[in-house]
Parts: structure tokens; C-alpha cells; sequence
């Protein structure tokens, strides 16, 4: 129990985020302690209640990531010199504003050690401000799997004013960065606090408070820093407090980045936000020494120095030397002119400028601009001289030339051999040139040394030179490049600038999704990420912004402030970096197998061939919390296991037993729906009976590759009859998908379609090592429909329909995202849907039922002539969407047809062409008559919709037998998407589908029989 000068009142205790991890230092004699709490029993003593009514009811509650109060306390654990966060809300702040309140960190005791630790220099405390976030976007709702609806999200972090250890609450401002700065706060706020422990605090557990305290106009202030110890040294009255634990780990990482981890700052992006420092500034020549560039010079120190506080680096691309060609630029090296520049990076790269004086780890020799557009011996010329002026300067091992691909984007084709050989010539040409590429390891050209080299030239890279070239590392979704056999490889960075990469996890909307990187750069042996601009890509504030993109700072003068703003995803940045020198540590101390184990079961690379599915992004990654905590619980472990001396066999073995049981779950195979094949016979009886043949992809989240694995179904709804015995699937090799498959028969006449049950399967994967069971479930509905006979009052109010016609009722099916193919979880949506089908002789009739309408603008008065897609996900706005491909007598198929429905009563037709012949398979298809009414109640909306047989007819082969169908609901206000059969991934996906079964008149009925197109009088279906 510490006592404090100031009475306490311990309110909602809270748990850490997730295990960072902080430590104490300032170690203090014990005799001091003693006095300390004498005193402080006293205070407690003369207190009174006077904490409980200085400013009425204000509450100090801890929160948990996803926002809910936590119920243990803060509870942290980290290494020496580790930054660890958490969260804390305030509510009920009083009405008159805060003036008087701050808050603060208690010292934090070990009562075993008789120590306090945790200077006012190792806290930091921010207010939380949400920034305008466009939640809605597919990419976003794919990838988290849900949206709140909510059109902000917390990413700003405002610095509260640092008094000797304690933080002013008076500059609280509204946490709606809509309200503008200098708004009142309001009755809640949200406080993210900042904690590092010393590099020397000895290992343990510390205990502490994080206190709100009212502070008279009498207080003492000022006082020394070591004085913090005492409540009475800086006075006041705790009106609201939660205790801290902090585990301190026997370990401490070191100042020096083992990841570097790099962000971009271009000219345009400094000049977008900066427009009076930057707009008029000539970066070559920018220097320190000129009065007329304090400014701007100043601009880039901020930056830098904020990068740096958080162990990750920035590079400014634009900057460079002066750069003079000869006239006969062909036979003469350039003059470079390096004083402004290297006046204004030295103390980067030196670390002078920092705190901590470690320099950057990472800035690329400095390209010309029209670098790109010269010869390649005028390249080499002049980046020779560049490597040269580096060496000169001691920065030539953080420096490599970078070369690039003009435009960005894949290197493939001639460009893998232009740049191939590019990186040949420059590691040739200079003796301690760095050169780093977009080529992944299969791409190099490596020279053979069992042959001559080239006349004339180098056009492979010579083996002896390995060692100062880094290549691509595989990202996320990746087919293995190889690098051959036998020869020393070389080192590896991230990229991720590529599609696939940022699908998966280059979304900024997760802490996961940045920690990610980490554990991904150390299992494909990188020591360097990559990302984008750090800067915000858009100029207003008020922007709706992508949540996913990831901005590490936003302009201080947003906020009123002079200094840059910290984001979040600064902070998960950090700690991503943070991972990576956890794996590190074990690596150094013998542990990499295990470790390379846990960093390939945490990403869940995925190995494809040339191409890859957009579907697999959802396989990748561990979206699971408890996993990750879990995983650095054991990390620890490992690395204090064999911290000290010789390693005990008996910790080791309970060790490796308790990753095991980590690793388990981890390991279960992933499946996803993907294809059904539909067809028909007929049965000895006469009836019509039909068949369905299931298409899975199955991925190994393994490195065990086991081959004797079976599907096997487990329940089926009313009209299926499932094939008892299993189905063998080929060999899971590791970290790859398969496609497996099984079959089912349906009896049309039993199927119940409005009764919901779905098809229920498993994997069972059984080898002398492992043994998984994966269960999923699919809707894969079967529905008869019937001619309708009668009037039909065409006005999409649904009152002509009957219950018989009915072919679903209920919620629809929610699209994949990744947390839920993680978890193998089929989601219903939020709200019920009902579908109806029928026909008649020149028509096929769709009715329908959806409600979730956007209230904003439900009659779809922003109309727009044409339908957006995002993700492939048809988006943007309230839509409807029918998918339908006729199965003929034959078993041929159709044409696909796709009709878009929208609440203002207008469609969108469209069919689809030969994939193989068109990249974008899908036109417009006009004249089809298709008819569309709508009518709203409401956020209710129904709708008709009469698509004409003589676009789904064909003159070979007649009228259908079946109809392979889908529908899919969109309700844009909460980006939820939602399909009859499914999960799917979009809704033009004609792979997998439910079914319909046109129910035709019984033969023998006069003029009833369906006839050919062409008038044969042949009938052109089965008659039933």
C-alpha cells in the first residue's frame, strides 16, 4: 500500500491495455521511505472529507482498448527503458472548468527494494481528441468487421503541460476536435498517459497511484524533481484516484533501434501543411546557418525530434546537395556541393540533436532530382560521388542508395533485369556502397562463380558484394522467392507501399495491425520498415479521413499548438518497434526457433503462387487480444529464462509446454466457403433431385504439413442428405490454401426455405503430431419457385405476395471480414430481411423486404447515376443487389445477370463477360426491360423487381431449370453488408450461390407447358 501526503479515494480499479510495460527509478533510502509514511499517515488522518467535495462528483475510471472500464486496476509490465501506455476517463469534470486540477503519478514503490523510480522526464500525459474518421469505408469494415456508424475516432494527442511530474488539467479542451481548440472539455475527457521505467530499476513489482489532484493558490510549486516523492513537496488534495502496479522485467532493451522503423516526409506534404515555411523554400539549398530558414529548419527538428522520442525515424527525400554537370556530361563526374546540406542533417544522423543522442538509423543517400531521367553512367557517376562524401563523414552504413522504380509499384518483367543489373554496377563501383532494392530475392540477378564474368561490363551482381545488398522481404500475401543455394543472403526490408501488403495489414485502425509489421520483419529477417507519408494526406482537419491511413503526426496548428501533434498510431509504431527488440533479445539468448514460431503463428503469412486471392487478406494476422498478450507473456519468459547463468531443464520443458498450448489454437486450419456447383438429375421416380458439389479453400496456419486430412459434413437443414462418408483433402503444406470440396444432394419438395439452419462442416486434420478439428458453417440455401397466377399490382409494397412465395425470412448472412474468418464465425446481420421469388410467362419476379435504411437521406436524394465499389463491395449507398445465372435442361449454364437495386426507385443492370477476355469483366447491360418500384416506410424499404425470361433464356437450350441466385443488402449508414447465401466477399460473386428451382405445371395441363424459345413447341425445360 503506498500513502500519499493527500488523502486518496480509490475509485474503479483498471487493467492495463495490454501488457507494456513501465519501471520506477530515483532509488531512495529507506529511512526516507519511513518518514514519508509517517507523514503520510498523518495527512490521512487530518484530511477529513474534504477530496470527496472539493469539486463535487469527478470520476477517474481506467478503460480498457475497446473503451469499457476495466475492473483490475492499471496493471503494466515492460523492460527497463520500455515506453508502456494506458488510458484513463474522466467524467463528471466540473462545470466551472478545471483550473486548479492536475493529475499525476504517484511514486511507485517496491516494498521488497525500498525503491521509487519513474523521474517526471518518464511521464507523459495527453488528452484524447477524436479527429473526423470515415468509418464507412469498405476496406475499413472488411478488415475490422464491423462499423460503429460513428463519424470520429480517436487519434490526436494533446500534451498536457508537464509541472514537475504533475499535469494541468486547465488546458482541457472538448475531445470533438469539431468543437475547436480552446472549447470547454465538457463532463468527460480521456487521458492517455505515457510511462518508461529506468534503464537500471531493478526487476519486480512497484505500486503506485495515478491521482486527479485540487491544488490551492497557496501551493508550493517548483520544487526539485527528486522532491516528487513526498505529496507535500508539491501539495494539493487527491480528489479521485486508481492504483498503478507496475511489473518491472529483469531485462532492459537498449536505446539503439535492432528495427528500423522509417517514415516519409515529402516537400509537398510539408508545404501542404506548412505553406508559409516551406512554400517558397528551395530544399537544396535549406541550411542552418541562414536566419531566413530558422523556421523552416525548425519545422523539421520538431518532426524529427517527436519521431525520435518514439524509436522511430523520418527521412526527408527532397533535401540534397547542390548538384553542377560538366558540359560534357558524358566524360566528367558532377560537382556536389554539400554544405547547406549536410549543415542540416548532421544532427540527425549524428543524434546530437536528441535527447538520447542516438542518431538516425536510416537515411538514403540523397537523389537528384532528375536523377531517373539520366543515362545509367551518369547515375553511377554521380552516385559515387555521393557514397564518397558519406564515407568521408562516417554516415555511409546508415546511407544505401535507394534505388526505385519511377511511378512505385511492382518490379517485374524487363524492369528485373534493368534493375538488377543497376545494383550490380553500383556495388562494383564503390567499396562501401550500400545498395538497397524493390527486388525480392528470386528477382536478383546473382553472378555464378563457376563462370567468367561478362565482356564488356557487369550485369550480375558478384556474391562478394552480397553483404551491401538488401532486397524485398515477402510481405503479408507472398509467393517464395528463393535466393540461391550456397551463397551468403543478403539483408531484407518491408515495403509496404504494395496493394496486397496494405490490405492486410497496413490498416491503421488497429494496434495489431501496426505490431504486425514487427513480428512480420522478424520472421522474414528484416530489419527495416518502410511505411508512407507521416503526415496527413489531405489539408483540412475537418477532412473525412481513412481510418486506415496511417498518420504519425497532425500539424500543431489544428490544435492551437506551435509543436507537432502525436497520433495513436505514433504510439503503436512505438510500440511495434518495441516487439521487435523483445524478439531480438530472445533471438541474441538462443531462443529463435521458438520466437520465429511465435512471430509466423501471430502474422499468418500466406504462401501463393504468381496470384493472389484478395480473399486470403482475410486469413492473415491474429485479431484475437488475448493471443497477442499471451504471446509476450511467453516472449518474456523466454528471455528471462535464460537471462541468468545456466538454463533450468525443468522451466525450460513447463516453458515449452506452455507455448505449445499457445500455439495450438493458432495453428487450426482456416476455411472459406468459395464455390458452389449446382446441378440436376432425374431420380428413377421421375423426381427431379439436385446436386451440390461445395468448393473450400483451406489454409495450413502451420508449419506442420499434414497429409492424412478429411472434410466431413456435420448437420444439414430439411432436403439435404449428406454423404456419411468423409472427403479426403490433398496435403496442407505449410502456410499455403488448398481447395477441397464436398458433395450433398437436396429433395427440392423437403426443403423448408424460410427455416435458417445452415450447413454445417469440418476439417479434421490428423497426424502423428497434431490433431485439429475446424467446424464451419455456410448458408447455402435450396428454394422452390412457383408461377404466379393473377393480378399483380406492380408498386414494390409486396402486397400481392404470398407466404408460399417466401424464400427467406430473417437476418441475411454478414460478408466475410477478418475477425471473423479468423474465428471460423458466420455472422447474421443486424436487422431481418424477407425475400420473395416467382414467374410468370414473360417474367421473373423478385420481391423484397429490408430495413436499416440510412435515415440521412432515405429517398437516396444524393442519386447518383452509376454504383460505387469498394473492396469489390458495391457501396456508398443503401443498395439491394440480385445476382442470378440460369442452370439449363442440360446442366449449361447462363449468362450471369446482376441487378442493383436502389431506395429511390432506380436500378443499375449489368452482365457479365468472359473473364479471360476482359479485365473488367462487367458492362452495362441496357434494353433488357427489367422493371424496379420501390416504396419506403420508414427506415423500411421494400421493393419489386421483373426481369424479363428473354434475357435469361437461350435459344439452344430454352428456359431454365434452375437458377443459381443471390441476394445482398447494404445499409450504408453502418457499412454492413449481407447476402442470402454466404458468406461471401462481395456481392458479384457468381461462385458461390444458392439455389432456385423453377417449379413448373405438371404435364397434361392444356397451354400450361413452357414453350422453347423460337416457338418449336418443344417444351424447353423439365416439366414437373
Amino acid at each position: 500500500m503506498t500513502f500519499r501526503i493527500r488523502q486518496s479515494k480509490t475509485l474503479p480499479t483498471f487493467a492495463s491495455r495490454w501488457p507494456r510495460l513501465h519501471h520506477p527509478r530515483n532509488c531512495r533510502p529507506a529511512l526516507l521511505v519511513m518518514l514519508l509514511t509517517v507523514l503520510s499517515a498523518l495527512a490521512v488522518g487530518c484530511g477529513g472529507r474534504a477530496a470527496a467535495t472539493a469539486v463535487g462528483s469527478l470520476r477517474l475510471t481506467p478503460l480498457r482498448d475497446e473503451g469499457a472500464a476495466s475492473p483490475d486496476g492499471i496493471r503494466l509490465a515492460g523492460a527497463g527503458n520500455e515506453w508502456v501506455s494506458f488510458i484513463v476517463q474522466l467524467s463528471d469534470l466540473p462545470p466551472g472548468g478545471t483550473a486548479g486540477l492536475s493529475v499525476e503519478l504517484s511514486p511507485l514503490l517496491n516494498p521488497a527494494i525500498d525503491t521509487t523510480a519513474l523521474p517526471p522526464t518518464d511521464v507523459a500525459v495527453y488528452q484524447l481528441i477524436d479527429m473526423p474518421m470515415e468509418t464507412g469505408r469498405s476496406e475499413f469494415v472488411r478488415h475490422v468487421g464491423q462499423s460503429t456508424g460513428q463519424m470520429s475516432v480517436s487519434r490526436a494527442l494533446l500534451p498536457l503541460p508537464d509541472e514537475v511530474g504533475r499535469f494541468s488539467l486547465a488546458s482541457l479542451r472538448s475531445s470533438a476536435f469539431a468543437d475547436g481548440p480552446g472549447s470547454a472539455p465538457g463532463k468527460t475527457v480521456r487521458l492517455w498517459v505515457d510511462v518508461r521505467a529506468g534503464k537500471a530499476t531493478p526487476a519486480g513489482t512497484y505500486a503506485g497511484k495515478f491521482e486527479v489532484v485540487s491544488v490551492g493558490k497557496g501551493t508550493a510549486r517548483g520544487v526539485a524533481a527528486g522532491a516528487t516523492i513526498a505529496g507535500a513537496a508539491l501539495g494539493g488534495t487527491t480528489i479521485a484516484s486508481t492504483p498503478v502496479e507496475l511489473k518491472v522485467h529483469n531485462f532492459t532493451i537498449p536505446d539503439q533501434r535492432a528495427l528500423k522503423v522509417v517514415g516519409r516526409v515529402g516537400w509537398e506534404s510539408l508545404v501542404r501543411h506548412y505553406e508559409g515555411d516551406f512554400e517558397a523554400v528551395t530544399p537544396r539549398k535549406l541550411n542552418r546557418t541562414d536566419d531566413k530558414y530558422a523556421v523552416t529548419v525548425r519545422r523539421l527538428d520538431a518532426l524529427m525530434s517527436l519521431a525520435q522520442r518514439h524509436r522511430v525515424s523520418l527521412v526527408y527525400p527532397d533535401l540534397q546537395p547542390t548538384v553542377k554537370w560538366p558540359s560534357d556530361i558524358n566524360n566528367a563526374p558532377p560537382d556536389l556541393f554539400w554544405d547547406d546540406f549536410d549543415s542540416l542533417i548532421a544532427p540527425w544522423l549524428t543524434g546530437k540533436r536528441f535527447p538520447d543522442e542516438v542518431g538516425v538509423g536510416f537515411w538514403p543517400l540523397p537523389e537528384y532530382d532528375q536523377l531517373l531521367s539520366l543515362d545509367i553512367r551518369s547515375r553511377l557517376a554521380y552516385w559515387g560521388q555521393c557514397a564518397s562524401h558519406f564515407d568521408q563523414r562516417d554516415w555511409i552504413d546508415v546511407a544505401p542508395v535507394l534505388l526505385r522504380k519511377a511511378g512505385g509499384g511492382r518490379i517485374e518483367g524487363a524492369d528485373v533485369i534493368e534493375m538488377s543489373m543497376e545494383a550490380a554496377k553500383l556495388l562494383a563501383s564503390h567499396p562501401r556502397i550500400a545498395v538497397s532494392t524493390p527486388l525480392a530475392d528470386g528477382q536478383v540477378q546473382v553472378m555464378d562463380p563457376n563462370q567468367p564474368p561478362v565482356l564488356g561490363g557487369v550485369d550480375r551482381v558478384d556474391p562478394i558484394h552480397i553483404r551491401r545488398l538488401r532486397t524485398a522481404a515477402p510481405g503479408p500475401i507472398a509467393w517464395k522467392q528463393e535466393w540461391p543455394a550456397g551463397l551468403e543472403e543478403p539483408s531484407h526490408w518491408l515495403r509496404t507501399d504494395l496493394p496486397d501488403a496494405v490490405s492486410v495489414t497496413g490498416a491503421g485502425g488497429e494496434e495489431r495491425d501496426i505490431r504486425q509489421w514487427a513480428w512480420l520483419a522478424f520472421l522474414r529477417k528484416a530489419d527495416q520498415v518502410v511505411f508512407g507519408q507521416a503526415l496527413p494526406g489531405f489539408k483540412s482537419p475537418k477532412t473525412l479521413a481513412d481510418p486506415a491511413e496511417l498518420v504519425w503526426f497532425y500539424p500543431g496548428e489544428w490544435f492551437g499548438q506551435a509543436e507537432p501533434v502525436a497520433t495513436v498510431q505514433l504510439k503503436w509504431l512505438r510500440a511495434a518497434e518495441q516487439d521487435f527488440e523483445y524478439l531480438n533479445l530472445a533471438r541474441t539468448r538462443g531462443e529463435t526457433l521458438n520466437s520465429l514460431w511465435m512471430a509466423r503463428l501471430l502474422t499468418k503469412p500466406v504462401e501463393v503462387g504468381r496470384v493472389a486471392d484478395p480473399s486470403y487478406t482475410l486469413m492473415t494476422g491474429t485479431a484475437d487480444e488475448r493471443a497477442w498478450i499471451e504471446a509476450r507473456r511467453l516472449l518474456v519468459k523466454l528471455i528471462e529464462l535464460r537471462g541468468a547463468g545456466e538454463v533450468d531443464p525443468v522451466a525450460q520443458s513447463a516453458l515449452e509446454v506452455e507455448i505449445l498450448q499457445w500455439a495450438r489454437p493458432q495453428e487450426r486450419p482456416l476455411l472459406i466457403g468459395r464455390s458452389t456447383d449446382w446441378t440436376w438429375k432425374r431420380r428413377p421416380d421421375g423426381k427431379l433431385w439436385v446436386n451440390l458439389t461445395l468448393g473450400l479453400d483451406i489454409y495450413n496456419a502451420s508449419d506442420i504439413a499434414p497429409g492424412d486430412n478429411q472434410l466431413l459434413w456435420t448437420a444439414v437443414p430439411p432436403g439435404f442428405e449428406r454423404r456419411p462418408e468423409p472427403m479426403p483433402v490433398p496435403k496442407l503444406d505449410p502456410f499455403r490454401v488448398v481447395r477441397g470440396g464436398l458433395v450433398a444432394n437436396v429433395d427440392p419438395d423437403k426443403v423448408l426455405p424460410t427455416v435458417r439452419q445452415p450447413l454445417e462442416l469440418e476439417l479434421t486434420v490428423d497426424s502423428p503430431t497434431v490433431k485439429f478439428t475446424s467446424p464451419l458453417k455456410l448458408s447455402l440455401p435450396v428454394a422452390m419457385t412457383d408461377r404466379r397466377e393473377g393480378r399483380f399490382s406492380f408498386d414494390g409494397r409486396l402486397e400481392d405476395w404470398i407466404d408460399a412465395d417466401k424464400i427467406h425470412d430473417g437476418p441475411l448472412v454478414k460478408m466475410l471480414s477478418r475477425p471473423a474468418v479468423l474465428a471460423q464465425a458466420m455472422e447474421p446481420a443486424a436487422t431481418p430481411s424477407r425475400v420473395y421469388t416467382n414467374w410468370a410467362a414473360e417474367n421473373f419476379y423478385v420481391g423484397f423486404a429490408v430495413e436499416g435504411l440510412s435515415k440521412a437521406d432515405p429517398a437516396g436524394g444524393g442519386f447518383k447515376n452509376f454504383v460505387e465499389y469498394q473492396a469489390r463491395r458495391a457501396w456508398g449507398e443503401d443498395l439491394c443487389q440480385v445476382l442470378i445465372q440460369p442452370i439449363y435442361g442440360d446442366n449449361t449454364l447462363g449468362p450471369i445477370l446482376h441487378v442493383v437495386c436502389k431506395p429511390n426507385g432506380s436500378n443499375w443492370v449489368e452482365r457479365k463477360l468472359d473473364p479471360r477476355l476482359n479485365a473488367d469483366p462487367w458492362e452495362s447491360f441496357e434494353g433488357t426491360g427489367t422493371r424496379y418500384a420501390a416504396h419506403l416506410s420508414g427506415d423500411k424499404w421494400t421493393g419489386e423487381l421483373a426481369i424479363p425470361w428473354k434475357v435469361l433464356d437461350s435459344k439452344e437450350h430454352g428456359r431454365p431449370t434452375l437458377l443459381r441466385f443471390n441476394f445482398v443488402q447494404h445499409r450504408s449508414a453502418f457499412g454492413e453488408s449481407a447476402s442470402w447465401a454466404g458468406p461471401v466477399d462481395f456481392g458479384r460473386d457468381d461462385a458461390l450461390t444458392g439455389l432456385l428451382v423453377l417449379k413448373y405445371p405438371l404435364p397434361g395441363n392444356p397451354g400450361d407447358a413452357v414453350q422453347a424459345p423460337g416457338g418449336s413447341g418443344t417444351p424447353g425445360v423439365i416439366e414437373r
